[in-house]
């Protein structure tokens, strides 16, 4: 299932194109309390048209068919460097971009 992140500014959705990569943020609920993680994605796989339910007419969408995810509790160990992935490595997934 393609994992929902949103572009930290338009100027990061409008730059993300197959192959680059783009700085965003993905919401969850975990253990009954909603959470926000800064994520990295690099290597964007092929951007296909979007065709998922689009919940606000003013929301951007882009689907890349995969991605490495890499994420940090702020924005600040994610621009450091210091991720929570787990040995390091990256987390692959198809990518649904927001803005």
């Amino acid at each position: 299932m393609p994992i929902k992140i949103k572009a930290l500014d338009e100027q990061e959705f409008n730059e993300a194109a197959t192959g680059s990569y783009v700085y965003g943020k993905f919401s969850s609920y975990v253990e009954n309390r909603y959470r926000t993680v800064y994520v990295y994605v690099e290597n964007l796989g092929e951007e296909k048209p979007y065709s998922g339910k689009q919940n606000n007419d003013k929301t951007q969408y882009k689907f890349f068919v995969s991605g490495e995810i890499y994420y940090a509790e702020t924005e600040e160990k994610l621009e450091n460097g210091n991720f929570l992935n787990q040995g390091g490595l990256p987390y692959r997934d198809s990518i649904i971009l927001l803005w």
